[in-house]
């Protein structure tokens, strides 16, 4: 769904979610999971996409997997002005032999890639999916090797919100060139021809929040009254409020939760 409204955006140079609008360009969609008639055009046509802007795999001849069609990749970008590619998912675009758990075949495979965005200027964004180990910081849930993390330039995560129905998060995991600012929210809308995106706001919630083992409700309600209890005489640096929270058996995780419920601002102290 993200990737559906991010090319609907930048095929009609509408403003990115709490960002600046950008000149309409081409989008080359790469996509394996979809069916393309009956599920990606329809959305993309939903979302307000312009699709003749938008080049796809036709799903019928054998996927232009990498790095064997680098070449035929750098071709379209270039003939189409493409400046975003999506490859959804990455795993299933990659050439016989690569084993995607090999830090070697994974940046044999993708450093093609990397040359085509540095030397075109386009944006590549490979959807991966995440394992299923659990305790793991945001950085080591992709599935596969870590290389897919070291090669790109930014990772960022989308899940369920922690505590909210309805309503999920995209957060940053890397970002090597740009600030890690806050996450943004978003809902799913039921729309007249398909369900389209609505970006709903900036909220206090990492990456690594969001794969975190739940916490039970009835910790976030302790950590909310701790909070409106330790604050209601002014504020606190974080160390201190950490130190008085840990006093209290309350962790860390419970206090990021809980401060979204009692509105806590946070300011970073030069």
């Amino acid at each position: 769904s993200i990737t559906i409204d991010l090319a609907a955006r930048l095929t009609t140079g509408q403003a990115l979610p709490f960002s600046e609008a950008l000149d309409p360009m081409g989008v080359l969609f790469l996509n394996a999971e979809d069916g393309l008639n009956n599920v990606l055009i329809p959305r993309l046509k939903a979302a307000g996409a312009n699709t003749a802007l938008i080049e796809c795999w036709n799903q019928q001849s054998l996927p232009p997997s990498v790095p064997q069609y680098c070449e035929w990749i750098k071709s379209k970008v270039i003939e189409l002005n493409i400046g975003l590619i999506i490859i959804d998912p990455l795993v299933d675009f990659l050439g016989s032999g690569i084993n995607n758990n090999s830090d070697q075949d994974v940046r044999k495979a993708l450093t093609p890639l990397v040359s085509i965005a540095r030397d075109t200027g386009t944006t590549i964004l490979a959807v991966r999916h995440l394992n299923k180990t659990s305790g793991m910081s945001a950085l080591q849930r992709g599935s596969g090797s870590i290389a897919f993390t070291a090669l790109a330039r930014s990772v960022m995560l989308a899940s369920k919100h922690p505590y909210e129905d309805n309503v999920s998060v995209l957060a940053i995991t890397k970002a090597n060139f740009a600030p890690s600012n806050k996450s943004l929210s978003y809902s799913l809308v039921d729309g007249q021809t398909g369900p389209t995106i609505e970006w709903t706001g900036l909220v206090d919630i990492t990456a690594d929040d969001l794969v975190a083992e739940q916490t039970p409700p009835n910790a976030v309600e302790q950590a909310s009254q701790f909070l409106t209890s330790v604050l209601a005489d002014g504020p606190l640096t974080t160390e201190l409020l950490h130190e008085k929270a840990e006093e209290q058996g309350i962790s860390v995780a419970s206090l990021r939760r809980a401060k979204n419920y009692v509105s806590v601002i946070t300011k970073k102290i030069d």
